[in-house]
């Protein structure tokens, strides 16, 4: 049986990006810090395993049966963003830039992986357009996965109808030139816009 401080490391070197050594760091900051701050931690971990579950109408992880983004009257219920993740979600929300609603997937499509269509939320998202959306914006990630599930949802969606978009591609801002790869700078010449 290992130590508590080996077990400790063994558990935060499990956290996606946390090697040994800066596992190690953490176990011996906590071990330095007040008992309260490692309860507090304890506390806000076994908060998110127990007080979390996907929101009824987009799926999204939340403390409530309906989320605040879908339960607020301000937000364009027309327009709906599929993400793959919450915290796709979260990153495209704290841009200010978006003031519809979401659908989270659970997922992409992956074959190699065992994930096809049954395995993500996709039924409740063609409900959720033959219920009156007007627009479906496909917010996934560039990857392999992500162009595979942006087409398969198109080719679904589109027979409802509905104006399906998705995401512009290309350099971020603050990028430089010498730094981005081809196929970013083949995107964003393709994605140009007016000026």
């Amino acid at each position: 049986m290992a130590n508590p401080i080996d077990r400790a490391v063994r558990q935060f070197s499990r956290l996606p990006g946390v090697g040994r050594r800066t596992a190690q760091r953490y176990v011996y900051h906590l071990l330095r810090q007040d008992p309260e701050q490692a309860k507090a931690l304890i506390e806000a971990i076994t908060s998110i395993i127990t007080d979390l579950k996907p929101c009824k109408v987009c799926n999204r992880l939340s403390d409530r049966e309906i989320c605040d983004i879908c339960s607020d009257p301000r937000r364009d219920e027309h327009t709906i963003c599929v993400v793959g993740e919450t915290s796709d979600l979260d990153v495209i929300d704290q841009s200010g830039k978006y003031r519809g609603r979401y659908h989270v997937l659970g997922g992409l499509l992956n074959p190699t992986g065992g994930i096809g269509p049954e395995q993500l939320n996709i039924t409740s998202l063609v409900k959720r357009v033959e219920d009156g959306a007007q627009e479906v914006i496909l917010a996934l990630n560039a990857s392999v996965e992500g162009e595979t599930t942006a087409l398969y949802l198109a080719r679904l969606l589109k027979s409802t109808g509905v104006r399906v978009t998705g995401l512009a591609r290309g350099l971020p801002a603050g990028g430089s030139l010498d730094h981005a790869d081809k196929v970013t700078v083949g995107l964003s010449l393709d994605g140009r816009i007016e000026m």
